[in-house]
């Protein structure tokens, strides 16, 4: 089971696999993002 805490509150949500699968693709997206963002992506020519 995951759990998720939201904000300062002291208590914590049980949620899904999916839901956890959901949550980490978001972040990893917005990682990705920063990478972009920062340089430290090249871009790869697709010939």
């Amino acid at each position: 089971k995951h759990r998720i805490k939201l904000g300062d509150s002291s208590s914590y949500y049980y949620i899904s696999p999916f839901c956890r699968y959901r949550i980490t693709s978001v972040c990893n997206f917005f990682t990705y993002i920063r990478y972009i963002q920062q340089g430290l992506l090249k871009q790869q020519d697709g010939e």
